[in-house]
Parts: C-alpha cells; structure tokens; sequence
C-alpha cells in the first residue's frame, strides 16, 4: 500500500484547516445580534460597522434592535421542549433515525478500510489514485446532493433513496441466491 504522506505530516496537514480558522476568528468581530442580547448598542453599531465596511448601518441596526426586543419579550423555550412539544419530538426523532441510518450503512467502515478495500480488490489504478478518486467523488456528490435537496425537497430524495435502496436489495437476493 502506497502512502503520500506520513501519519504525522497527515495529521500537520489536516490540522492547517482548524488552526486557520481559530487565527482568523480572534480578528472576527463579535456577532452584532449578540451584542444587541446583551444591551450593548454601541459595541453592536461599531461591529456592524466593521462586517459591512461601511459606516451606513442605521436601517439595519434598527432591524436588528427590533427582532432582539421581539424575541426576548416571547417566552424562551426551554430543554425539556424538545421532547415536550409534538413536533420536536417528531422532529428529534426523524434526526435520530436519519444519524443511524447513515452510522449503520457502513460508511464509516468503508471510509476507514478504503485502501484496503482498493489494494486486495486489484483496481486498475494505484490505491492512492484510487483513493483520491473515491473521495473526489465523494465531494461531488455531496455537493450535488446538496443542491438537490434545495431543488426537489427533502422528502422526495428520501423516498427516492428508499426505493433504490429496496430495489438494490432484492435485486441482490435473487442474483445471489
């Protein structure tokens, strides 16, 4: 098996995204809509300011003023709401099934043994290259799932998948068996 880079210049290399971003959120601003929670109006102007480059931000301040008394005068919701409330509940239970279902696919454990996997099967192309194709298309597709999803909706795709995914399972006992 083929390796590009050390564990220890793989972990250096993977660490590069977090740690650019931990350096650039100390030069981030704080949120306005925080300040705002924290009756802090001129702080809040002074970093809306800064995000919009422009020392016009009245209207939207005032917005912003406005959704934050609106909200603290509604009742807050609290913890238990989650499974209090019919449609949390309904809710929290159509994630959980979905986060299983996603761990129990076997995901994961290809992920982890893809080299593996492309080593003992014989691939035409190196286990690196076939790797990296594996992953780019991985990216891809998350990609275009994603813009799916905002173009035909969460429920369809999820049915269509159901289907394709029954139809790939029977499909497999009769040709096997």
């Amino acid at each position: 098996m083929e390796l590009y880079m050390s564990v220890s210049e793989s972990a250096l290399a993977c660490i590069s995204f977090p740690l650019t971003c931990f350096i650039g959120m100390i030069f981030m601003p704080e949120s306005p809509y925080y300040l705002l929670m924290r009756n802090r109006t001129t702080e809040a102007r002074i970093s809306l300011e800064k995000l919009r480059g422009t020392d016009d931000v009245d209207q939207e301040l005032q917005r912003m003023s406005t959704a934050v008394k609106v909200q603290k005068e509604e009742s807050k919701g609290k913890f238990k709401d989650v499974f209090m409330v019919p449609s949390n509940r309904k809710a929290l239970l159509i994630m959980m099934l979905l986060r299983a279902a996603q761990q129990l696919s076997g995901i994961t454990a290809l992920i982890f043994y893809i080299s593996l996997i492309f080593e003992q099967s014989g691939a035409y192309f190196s286990v690196g290259v076939s790797t990296i194709i594996f992953f780019a298309a991985q990216l891809v597709m998350s990609i275009l799932g994603s813009a799916a999803v905002d173009w035909t909706g969460r429920r369809i795709l999820l049915y269509g998948r159901l289907l394709v995914q029954q139809f790939h399972c029977w499909s497999k006992e009769f040709i096997c068996n």
